[in-house]
């Protein structure tokens, strides 16, 4: 059942989403060296930034584990939401050219077609309570349709959502 599965550290790619007060407001997880990170409308939303508004507005992403030397904090712009679906993921890119993460500190992503049964862990940091981070464990159960009278298509970002921390 786990044959192929990849484990990876979550903490090394997974990124604080800041507002302008610097306080976090949710995570995103970064996919590529080029500076790409996922996360989620409603976390860009309370970074104090419209999703679906593309007017070039930046949200800050903070990279707790970046490397030693490296300035922690970067700005992103939107570069993809889905505004036409009810899926809640956006893609943001950092746009000044630093990306403080090593290549081993990047989300291997894939199909979730074969992740049935699998177990899963998501760190993420919440603005919520004492705690900045946490860890949350769980078992995929297997795909769900979408509520009726909603207009999803997961498919298309083509990443395994299981490894999605929660926001």
């Amino acid at each position: 059942m786990t044959e192929g599965v990849c484990t990876q550290k979550l903490r090394d790619f997974t990124v604080q989403i800041r507002n302008e007060q610097d306080e976090i407001v949710g995570t995103g997880i970064a996919v590529s060296m080029d500076g790409k990170i996922v996360t989620c409308a409603h976390v860009v939303r309370a970074a104090g930034v419209d999703p679906y508004i593309p007017d070039g507005s930046k949200v800050a992403v903070y990279f707790p584990q970046s490397r030693s030397g490296e300035d922690k904090k970067c700005d992103a712009k939107i570069v993809a939401c889905s505004s036409q679906y009810d899926d809640d993921m956006v893609l943001l890119q950092i746009v000044d050219g630093r990306f403080p993460l090593a290549p081993d500190q990047i989300a291997v992503l894939g199909p979730a077609e074969y992740s049935e049964g699998n177990s899963f862990r998501t760190y993420g940091y919440s603005p919520i309570g004492n705690y900045l981070a946490i860890y949350t464990d769980g078992k995929i159960l297997g795909s769900i349709e979408p509520p009726t009278g909603r207009n999803c298509e997961w498919t298309r970002w083509n990443c395994n959502l299981a490894i999605l921390p929660l926001a």
